[in-house]
């Protein structure tokens, strides 16, 4: 049975596709089915995106307008400001009474003003923990409010609102608003036609359109912190911001280049260990067949690292190797070492 919150999946037949999009006045006439599919696609994901703006931006995070009871709420303020005098508990009492009666910006300066018995720097501190306190407290409810939409546009819509909890007159609007059965019920029927048009046609745009959500995803984090075993070089939080495809390519790269690093001292090792054996030997043919072997296989790098350790251990063997270099190079290819 589908939850009541699972996005179904479904896919129009052509014929109710061109017949929509002739309803809506498009030319459909000499497009393939192709072309039809990308017009409807295009024209629901705008009129979703229109309506989604209209609802979640302009409709859910307004600032409140000023009403004519706050005049009479700030004269009610002041007189408990008068009665505080020093009493830090009392002017607690009074942020906790007030702030979600009165725009917050405003029951500061009337704080401010009123308070003369405590020093501003206390008080201060006061309103900032409050606020603190009541930024938790709003987001939390907000979060449990919106529990009905699709998790992927509650990632979204949260990492927006914790973006604007420092201006707490918008978060508590925001945190009103949030108990309105019939807005947020208006946003979950956006939310979810969004979901399902991309889902069913854009299913590439999933990831770009809910970026909050996917990158705290099960998956995502999975392979960001796989991506951070093999190296340090790249931040979580860049890796994180960046596409699954992206992540999934580097950690393709990451392990093809380190089992290039492991192959190539695999060989440096095999011809160190090959030259060092064959110059303990008599046999001068020997040698030159391991120097040989050691210029075809290796590059540059390789060979220089070849030549630079068993240098270092015997003083003779970078005079002899390039003697054999030099007669041999019309075999090889010419190396630079």
């Amino acid at each position: 049975m589908q939850s009541e919150n699972e996005i179904p999946t479904y896919q129009p037949s052509i014929r109710m596709v061109k017949l929509f999009l002739q309803n809506c006045n498009y030319d459909i006439e000499n497009k393939s089915d192709e072309e039809i599919l990308k017009l409807y696609q295009d024209h629901n994901l705008r009129e979703v995106m229109e309506f989604q703006k209209e609802v979640f931006d302009n409709g859910f995070v307004d600032i409140t307008k000023e009403i004519p009871e706050l005049l009479e709420i700030a004269n009610v303020i002041k007189e408990d400001i008068k009665g505080v005098g020093d009493n830090i508990s009392a002017l607690y009492g009074i942020i906790d009474k007030y702030i979600e009666k009165y725009p917050y910006e405003e029951l500061k300066f009337l704080i401010f003003s009123g308070i003369k018995k405590i020093p501003l720097l206390i008080v201060e501190r006061i309103i900032m923990a409050k606020t603190y306190q009541y930024q938790e407290i709003w987001l939390e409810k907000i979060a449990k409010n919106l529990e009905v939409l699709p998790i992927e546009e509650k990632s979204v819509l949260m990492a927006k609102y914790q973006s604007l909890c420092d201006n707490l007159t918008t978060l508590f609007n925001i945190y009103q608003k949030s108990f309105q059965e019939e807005g947020i019920a208006k946003m979950r029927e956006v939310a979810q036609n969004k979901l399902a048009i991309l889902k069913n046609f854009s299913p590439q745009l999933l990831e770009a359109t809910y970026r909050a959500y996917y990158n705290e995803s099960e998956e995502k984090l999975k392979l960001v912190n796989e991506i951070l075993e093999y190296t340090q070089s790249y931040p979580k939080a860049f890796l994180k911001n960046q596409s699954m495809e992206r992540l999934m390519n580097l950690k393709k790269e990451i392990i093809g280049r380190r089992e290039e690093e492991a192959q190539s001292k695999r060989l440096v090792f095999e011809h160190i260990k090959a030259l060092e054996e064959s110059m303990a030997e008599t046999n001068d043919s020997n040698f030159d067949a391991a120097c040989m072997n050691a210029i075809s296989d290796l590059n540059n790098i390789e060979l220089q690292k070849v030549v630079d350790y068993i240098g270092s251990k015997n003083k003779f063997f970078v005079n002899r190797f390039e003697e054999v270099a030099k007669r041999f190079r019309s075999k090889v290819n010419a190396k630079v070492f």
